[in-house]
């Protein structure tokens, strides 16, 4: 398995603010439920620092988020296609599960989840869903965190 990355987490510097300015108002409130539903139902990091999650929508959705000079952004597979709900509940997922302790293995480099679309179809193309798994809601620590940095 890849090493576990040594180079601080820029996830863990984010504001409330952040996600709202990212995401906007309405898509923020509806990635809280979804967390909070646990429908994310897999989580990983890549060796470039993104979060990669297969969250539960009307179907099954891979969503890869990425923080670069305190900005953030994704893409979706879901109708959206870039920063939505599905983005902010993997965001708001992976920091419940760092303040639980838990750890990151990072995707080895060649792993891709989200791959461009199609040149023919425009579809965007992604591998079978990984294991689904039983996570927790989004935690007060986590919420009054993100609320109250400055």
């Amino acid at each position: 398995m890849p090493p576990e990355s040594k180079n601080p987490d820029p996830f863990k510097q984010l504001k409330w603010s952040d996600l709202q300015d990212w995401a906007g108002g309405k898509a923020t409130a509806k990635g809280i439920k979804y967390q909070e539903e646990e429908r994310v139902k897999e989580i990983k990091r890549t060796s470039e620092g993104s979060l990669v999650a297969l969250v539960e929508g009307t179907t099954e959705y891979f969503t890869e988020v990425s923080l670069e000079n305190g900005k953030l952004s994704s893409i979706c597979t879901c109708p959206v296609g870039h920063n939505c709900k599905h983005g902010v509940a993997a965001v708001l997922e992976y920091l419940e599960r760092i303040e639980q302790g838990k750890k990151f293995r990072l995707l080895p480099r060649k792993t891709r989840l989200l791959q461009e679309p199609d040149e023919d179809t425009q579809e965007l193309k992604f591998p079978r869903p990984m294991r689904p798994r039983n996570l927790h809601g989004l935690s007060a620590s986590i919420w009054n965190k993100l609320k109250n940095r400055n």
